[in-house]
């Protein structure tokens, strides 16, 4: 299913390709997003995710709690990000813990 259809019908976009923009950055694109979708990116560095144009089309941008804003629109739809669109798998847990590492530097 393209993106531009998934957009308005999904709770929670999480990217994982490693593609830059998967979620172009464009307004119009931003309109379609569901009203309350949780938004976050576990590919590659923050390139998936257009943090700097979501911010820039925001009207008001609140703290939740760490690592979670919710982003108002200038349309009242509210959407919640995660990690500022960085690696929400490592930020959100605080990385790897130490055993884990162990193990995949082990085995290289």
């Amino acid at each position: 299913m393209p993106i531009e259809q998934t957009l308005p019908i999904a709770d929670i976009i999480l990217t994982a390709t490693g593609c830059k923009h998967v979620i172009p950055p464009s307004k119009e694109i931003f309109k379609k997003l569901k009203d309350g979708v949780i938004l976050g990116n576990l590919g590659h560095f923050d390139i998936e995710v257009p943090t700097k144009e979501l911010y820039e089309y925001a009207k008001e941008i609140k703290p939740l709690r760490q690592n979670v804003e919710e982003l108002i629109f200038p349309d009242g739809k509210r959407i919640y990000l995660l990690a500022k669109g960085r690696l929400a798998n490592l930020v959100l847990s605080e990385g790897h813990p130490a055993e884990i590492m162990d193990m995949s530097f082990g085995l290289q």
